[in-house]
């Protein structure tokens, strides 16, 4: 009777903490300091841009709702860009690199993921629901008449995962820049566990908890089958001394990719990688959507910094490096 009870109390032991253990790591941490920041971004942004700015409010995947701010060109867009924020952050911190996009002629959407910010959702998934949020958000502005035919995707972090596991699903992202994504959530976590000294009973207890209250499996999100089944042109860019995700998970995204892809690495962290990239990579993130976003866009003619990164796939006419470790 003892060997039968204890798995029993185990088990029940273990399940009616499966909740707590899943809050603590699929809630996004919110951060009382940085709420100030972002808000004084909206204010800033809005009041350069006036009402070109204007509120979106639509239902992602299982009717979640969600908040999204768009960013309005001066004259008829070029194309629809969406710009998704980093974990824990919302859409207010990626409103400045939106607002370049707007002023490079093209419509600019910026949404909170699920469980960040204004949207709902109690857990983030890493991507995969949120790449599902994401071909929700392309049918609602279709429905509300905007040409979504043409799209164009920059993330960070977990937005750029979230990027490229959402044009692996949707023919209308022409083109993806990705900052500092992961390349699957399971080698990012075995680097997690290693970096924080997370023993194998830890790490079952966690990932069992995840998938169990999150109700998707870890093994499900991977960027690196998206890549690996798509041809959309995809930008990278991550920081050499990347201390939360490795700069290796980028460089077997570049190796995986079918399609045409450039590599910039830089001497950064992974929280000061947007500050290390500056505004050179943004005039190198607009070329890029320019490159093969719009319907009148000339792919066989890429950029000159383009050929002096490390490069595949890209066209005869370009030199080529492949030389990313």
């Amino acid at each position: 009777m003892r060997c039968l009870l204890l798995p029993l109390i185990g088990f029940l032991l273990f399940t009616s903490g499966c909740t707590q253990i899943a809050d603590r790591v699929l809630i996004p941490a919110h951060f009382a300091d940085r709420a100030e920041w972002l808000s004084e971004e909206r204010r800033q942004v809005g009041r350069r841009l006036g009402d070109r700015m204007k509120a979106v409010d639509f239902k992602g995947y299982n009717n979640t709702r969600m908040a999204a701010l768009m960013l309005l060109p001066e004259e008829d867009p070029r194309g629809l860009i969406v710009v998704l924020h980093g974990l824990t952050d919302q859409k207010e911190g990626m409103l400045t690199i939106a607002e370049a996009f707007a002023d490079a002629g093209y419509l600019a959407v910026v949404p909170d993921l699920r469980a960040h910010g204004s949207s709902g959702g109690r857990y983030t998934s890493m991507g995969y629901r949120e790449k599902r949020d994401m071909v929700a958000l392309l049918d609602y502005l279709a429905g509300q008449g905007c040409d979504v035919s043409h799209t164009g995707v920059l993330g960070g972090s977990l937005g750029a995962a979230v990027a490229l596991q959402w044009a692996g699903i949707d023919p209308r992202v022409k083109a993806v820049v990705a900052v500092a994504p992961f390349a699957e959530l399971s080698s990012e976590l075995q680097f997690f566990y290693k970096v924080h000294g997370v023993t194998a009973w830890q790490a079952f207890l966690v990932e069992a908890a995840a998938q169990r209250e999150g109700r998707f499996r870890i093994d499900d999100v991977s960027p690196l089958t998206a890549v690996e089944n798509m041809e959309t042109p995809i930008l990278l860019a991550h920081g050499r001394q990347d201390d939360m995700v490795p700069v290796t998970e980028s460089r077997r995204l570049f190796h995986a990719a079918r399609g045409p892809v450039a590599l910039q690495e830089v001497n950064a962290k992974h929280m000061d990688i947007r500050e290390k990239l500056g505004v050179s990579f943004l005039n190198k993130a607009v070329d890029w959507m320019n490159l093969y976003v719009p319907a009148d866009a000339h792919p066989q003619s890429p950029p000159a910094w383009v050929a002096r990164l490390p490069n595949r796939n890209l066209p005869a006419t370009a030199e080529t490096v492949t030389s990313a470790k």
